[in-house]
């Protein structure tokens, strides 16, 4: 009989999971994807979008890319040239305005991103006085606590390491995960619904440490897809808000159980929320060179794939396996259209996301695992390669 593992050799299990994933998305996958073509979903010739969810014409190319309506364009630069001059005034402004220590709270999750944005904010604002907050889920990547407390020492900012119920997270999960409608990904719906619960308890303790500003990594697409492109202003799509829809998904024994996180600050007390990546466009690929260069993160710890809630991770293949395609395709296939991110490096994982959700070709440890941390027993995702 099989030894159960510990919790450390789990983890570590995991990472070296990870680690293989990493190299297989740039070394390995161009040639395995040749001898399993038969598994793989046709994907869009230029941004790699699945065919799954939106059909390719007699060129294999799909809807929007054919359309071109998602190129960059003049009218695009504009907007986003307004929306870095809003976001300079309104953070030369910041400096110093906190009623506290910290003038704005940065939503830090211990990935590039998060990274690359403290950076930033203390290149161009010196005056800015920064917090680092992480919530901290219970089910964080391998390598994203090292991660965090590495960058926050080369940083030199204030950080905050929060740990609320585990439990919260745990159950949180699980309704996402056994969510199902039409045109939804558990992926997409875990994420919303933890990312707002995240903002609703970083508000409150912005509000109570009297800091103004919320700050998020959130990418330029994300937020154009979440909080709408055409009928706002680029200010107000930097500092627009989101509502998760734990509201509507969360089972009422769940709302009334962990009621106190999802109560807001009182609105005169409420801190706004900022999201600087919609002004500032650089390219993935960038910002994991310069948080590694510049020591901030470990060569090869810049990966996602070692930082995301593995959680989320796992709910990305389960998605492939339940809808044919992965929640965040439409974004970060935005991302590629508009040359802010890799074709061939998200191609591939997409590829290999839906070989794995068809085959199990190393996931099926990661499966295992999620469901016996969530207490889920048989296969409840109708996943094709589990027995019995």
């Amino acid at each position: 009989m099989k030894k159960p593992q510990s919790a450390m050799q789990e983890l570590k299990a995991l990472e070296r999971t990870s680690v293989m994933f990493e190299w297989y998305i740039h070394h390995g996958w161009n040639i395995h994807r040749n001898f399993v073509k038969r598994h793989l979903t046709a994907r869009c010739g230029k941004c790699a979008i699945s065919a799954n969810y939106s059909p390719l014409n007699a060129h294999g190319i799909c809807e929007v890319c054919a359309a071109g309506s998602s190129q960059k364009t003049d009218a695009a630069d504009v907007v986003v040239e307004q929306a870095k001059q809003d976001l300079d005034a309104l953070l030369n402004k910041a400096q110093g305005a906190g009623k506290g220590s910290h003038d704005v709270l940065v939503l830090f999750s211990g990935g590039k991103d998060s990274i690359f944005l403290i950076h930033e904010l203390k290149r161009l604002y010196p005056k800015l006085r920064i917090l680092a907050y992480l919530v901290d889920s219970g089910m964080m990547g391998p390598r994203t606590l090292i991660n965090a407390q590495k960058a926050t020492d080369s940083l030199d900012v204030d950080y905050l390491h929060s740990k609320p119920d585990v439990q919260l997270f745990k159950t949180l999960y699980r309704e996402a995960a056994l969510f199902e409608k039409p045109g939804y990904g558990c992926l997409e719906t875990g994420d919303l619904m933890e990312f707002g619960l995240i903002l609703t308890m970083a508000a409150n303790h912005a509000a109570q440490m009297g800091i103004p500003y919320v700050v998020d990594g959130l990418n330029w697409a994300q937020i154009a897809i979440a909080i709408g492109e055409e009928s706002q202003t680029s200010s107000e799509r930097m500092l627009g808000c989101f509502s998760a829809p734990a509201a509507t998904i969360l089972s009422e024994q769940t709302k009334q159980k962990f009621a106190s996180y999802f109560q807001a600050p009182d609105p005169g007390k409420a801190p706004e929320f900022l999201h600087p990546f919609f002004a500032w466009r650089f390219t993935e690929n960038n910002i994991r060179k310069q948080v590694v260069e510049r020591g901030y993160i470990d060569k090869g710890s810049d990966s996602p794939v070692l930082t995301n809630n593995r959680f989320i991770s796992t709910m990305f293949f389960i998605d492939y396996a339940r809808n044919g395609y992965g929640s965040y395709e439409n974004d970060i296939c935005s991302q590629v259209r508009m040359g802010t991110a890799d074709r061939i490096y998200w191609r591939n994982i997409f590829e290999m996301a839906d070989y794995s959700a068809k085959t199990g070709w190393m996931i099926k440890d990661i499966i295992r695992r999620f469901q016996k941390d969530l207490g889920m027993e048989g296969n409840p995702f109708k996943l094709s390669w589990v027995k019995g």
